[in-house]
């Protein structure tokens, strides 16, 4: 057996050409996990995430003996996730119940009856594989994807090592993928795709009012569309001000009686509405800071999102006259459509600090933001003739 771990993404690719389905599973351990983390960081809906992820490796591993890649793996596939983030805000950029949709990935939550179906149908599959493994082993892999126990967690409960929940867990996987095939496993994977911290107890009332308030403060923010193009700058201005002058009072309020609200408290969606919310607090740079302060202690126990907190953290450096760490806060050149970080610190060495925190390259983040300043003012950039937004080369890794 190949020491898939030791391929470069080049040697990788060419075997998946071929319809290697341990290079599809290693190029999906590899790249998985910073997708998903891009995709839930500039959508809502982590479901929105979760099928776009998966609708990626799917076509990948379909296409697999077409695929043409010009630059890099991991450029192609950053690249591939952003015209499906920018569809996806695009098609439901309007739509009120985009913030609100269902926090848990259980079956009850699922509107759609045939996803309900499919759903139900894929996990009673699951079961009777799981069924042929050993009574031990199918405890530890149930505790560990459906009760979202931690490998820790799992061996203290019953009285074993981390390393043997490990081997375990590992062994169960590999029994999946040999009796279900990679693809149905990796759907396996993508729906169970989600932080322990919401698979456990949250207030729920508080999370869905973050949701709720959330899909105002979107409006406020998003591009002119609908009623609000009827608008006068001034209106808008009003209008803006007003929304965020309001969620502030309801976010100093849930701030003052809980703190920073982690995934322990509201789960990650509702964590990442309130932290939204806090972004457009520009007035009120003393509450920006107080929260990202709090948050900071909640980054140690995996608490919050450490991308979460950088794109906070510049916000508030060039709300204060700073120079900016991780180039999260941008301005555009609209001669060319091009997106450009405001003043940066130590901006050679930007890109070890975003990997630090699980962003992605800044050419890459710029390259997106391009694409997507471009396609929400499209009708604006092609009457100035400009078709297409300008990018910059992306550096191979």
């Amino acid at each position: 057996m190949a020491p898939f771990t030791h391929l470069t993404d080049d040697e990788l690719v060419t075997l998946l050409k071929q319809g290697d389905e341990q290079a599809f599973a290693e190029i999906y351990k590899r790249y998985a996990e910073k997708l998903a983390g891009f995709a839930g960081s500039k959508l809502y809906s982590l479901d929105d995430a979760r099928d776009i992820l998966h609708d990626i490796f799917v076509k990948l591993w379909e296409g697999r003996e077409q695929l043409h890649i010009t630059s890099n793996l991991q450029s192609y596939l950053f690249a591939v996730i952003r015209h499906r983030i920018i569809d996806k805000i695009r098609k439901n950029i309007t739509r009120e119940e985009y913030a609100s949709a269902a926090q848990s990935f259980d079956i009850a939550y699922v509107a759609d009856a045939g996803k309900q179906l499919e759903l139900k149908e894929l996990k009673q599959t699951i079961s009777q594989s799981l069924d042929q493994l050993s009574p031990r082993i199918k405890e530890i892999y149930k505790l560990s994807r459906e009760e979202g126990l931690s490998n820790r967690e799992i061996a203290e409960k019953l009285n074993l090592s981390e390393q043997t929940v490990k081997n375990q867990l590992s062994a169960a996987l590999k029994h999946l993928r040999q009796t279900l095939g990679s693809v149905v496993l990796l759907v396996l994977v993508v729906c169970c795709f989600s932080v322990q911290a919401q698979q456990k107890k949250i207030n729920q009332p508080l999370a869905d009012s973050l949701a709720k308030w959330a899909i105002l403060d979107q409006t406020a923010a998003g591009p002119r569309e609908g009623r609000f193009k009827e608008m006068t700058p001034a209106e808008r201005a009003h209008y803006n001000d007003s929304v965020f002058a309001v969620n502030k009072q309801r976010l100093k309020s849930i701030f003052d009686k809980y703190g920073f609200p982690g995934y322990d408290l509201v789960g990650e969606k509702g964590s990442h509405n309130f932290w939204l919310m806090v972004q457009h607090c520009d007035k009120d740079v003393n509450f920006q800071q107080a929260v990202l302060k709090a948050m900071k202690a909640e980054l140690p126990k995996r608490n919050a999102d450490p991308k979460n907190f950088a794109y906070l953290a510049d916000r508030i450096s060039i709300n204060t006259g700073r120079k900016q760490i991780y180039g999260t806060q941008l301005t555009y050149n609209t001669d060319s459509c091009q997106a450009i970080p405001k003043p940066l610190e130590d901006s050679i060495n930007v890109d070890k600090r975003r990997a630090a925190i699980g962003l992605e390259s800044i050419e890459s983040y710029l390259n997106w933001m391009s694409q997507m300043h471009f396609d929400m003012n499209k009708e604006v950039y092609e009457k100035k003739g400009i078709h297409q937004p300008k990018l910059i080369p992306e550096r191979k890794q």
